[in-house]
């Protein structure tokens, strides 16, 4: 999902990094569009 453009997430090196507020926000429909590193 997050190759997708789907999830919102950044990239440091080839870890995918998912911030747990953000993440949480976004499952409850709080961003209708993110910004993707």
């Amino acid at each position: 999902m997050c190759a997708a453009g789907q999830l919102p997430h950044m990239k440091a090196r080839s870890r995918i990094l998912l911030h747990r507020p953000t993440l949480e926000k976004w499952l409850a429909g709080g961003f209708s569009e993110f910004k993707q590193a």
